[in-house]
């Protein structure tokens, strides 16, 4: 049940990324109807801030509070009643989702405060930022200690939405392309792996996006909630 909670804040990723990312991209577009669609048209303007607008402020609560849902599993397993091969996998699966959330506030703010410790004071939720080399430092530590745990290489399609051996390797390329000393050929061995792994392009492009295949085949890291729901949504994170 913790560990499902980790996966929550993913949520906030798909959700302000319709505003953070794709509007940016191109990749859809508003049409202005009342006065809602000025805080949207300040992502488009590269505009936006905590004064008009809160989605920026949302998924920066949001992923910290997923961050603080993996610091509590890390900071406390050790004392849980699980034989190792328990707590293997569930180190493996939240390791990977604190690099993920890290990932994600990298590469939208740059130096953020990194918190790799479960917060239990109001004091100890304050912290100077890191640098962003610090904190792709942590984000390779944990995702390469989720791959040295063992996580499944998906094997059957529809997979069952939860992370895989082909998720923390693609994250890891995705880090070691995006970090300031880049490193193409790790990256480059990353991506190797995945292509020698069960994943295959759906015969019909237009296959992909279709509702019946969840988890299919060319999905490397997808999830959903629950269906009817608060907010429910399907992610689509990496393909």
């Amino acid at each position: 049940m913790a560990l499902v909670a980790c996966y929550e804040s993913l949520r906030v990723i798909a959700l302000t990324g319709m505003f953070m990312d794709e509007l940016r991209a191109d990749n859809c577009y508003f049409t202005r109807y009342h006065s809602y669609n000025m805080t949207i048209e300040a992502f488009c303007l590269f505009i936006d801030d905590e004064n008009n607008t809160t989605w920026n402020v949302r998924k920066y609560d949001g992923v910290y509070s997923g961050i603080q849902q993996c610091n509590t599993i890390l900071s406390r397993i050790d004392g849980a009643r699980l034989t190792d091969a328990e707590k293997n996998p569930v180190i493996a699966e939240t390791k990977f989702l604190r690099a993920f959330y890290y990932f994600d506030l990298v590469t939208h703010w740059g130096p953020v405060p990194l918190m790799i410790n479960e917060v239990t004071t109001a004091a100890g939720a304050f912290k100077g930022n890191s640098t962003v080399e610090e904190i792709y430092i942590q984000i390779l530590a944990d995702v390469t200690d989720a791959i040295a745990l063992g996580l499944p290489v998906a094997e059957t399609f529809p997979q069952s939405g939860r992370v895989t051996m082909g998720a923390a390797k693609m994250l890891r390329a995705y880090a070691n392309m995006s970090k300031p000393t880049r490193d193409y050929p790790a990256a480059e061995q990353d991506l190797k792996d995945i292509v020698n792994m069960n994943y295959e392009l759906e015969d019909n492009f237009e296959d992909f996006f279709k509702i019946s295949n969840k988890n299919g085949k060319e999905s490397i890291f997808e999830v959903q909630y629950q269906d009817g729901g608060a907010g429910s949504i399907t992610i689509f994170l990496i393909e």
